[in-house]
């Protein structure tokens, strides 16, 4: 099987983000609804987005990137991506009253559109230098 560093890379990100895409899903369903856990699975997501962008390793690394004006760039994330949380039904399909509801069809149609949106705010931000600490020194 042939496939690219982009398909590669994509996958990847897919991966990191299924469960809580998958979490965020269930806290939302009729039944089960769960304000601090679609928050939490919320600013997780883009704590994975922001590191993936800028380079980091640690998702909780996303905090330390602020844009020129000083915003932190994850409540950037966050608020565009609220296009899609807050109007999932219409955005995704996502059925409101369905205890049950298919989220091996929700889960690339949440990670897609959560993307898009992540990408149109990134690509419209101008970032402050992020200061990293040096590694030790050898001895």
């Amino acid at each position: 099987m042939n496939t690219t560093d982009k398909q590669r890379l994509d996958t990847a990100l897919r991966t990191l983000m299924d469960h809580d895409i998958a979490r965020y899903l269930m806290a939302n369903t009729a039944g089960r609804h769960s304000g601090y856990e679609k928050a939490t699975h919320h600013v997780q997501l883009c704590y994975i987005y922001v590191a993936n962008r800028a380079g980091f390793v640690d998702p909780e690394s996303a905090i330390r990137l602020h844009t020129t004006d000083g915003r932190m760039v994850y409540t950037i994330i966050h608020d565009m991506s609220q296009d899609l949380t807050d109007y999932m039904d219409e955005v995704i399909g996502f059925p409101i009253d369905d205890p049950h509801p298919d989220h091996s069809v929700l889960i690339p149609k949440f990670f897609d559109e959560f993307i898009r949106l992540a990408d149109k705010a990134w690509d419209s931000l101008e970032f402050r230098e992020v200061k990293t600490r040096k590694p030790p020194r050898a001895r």
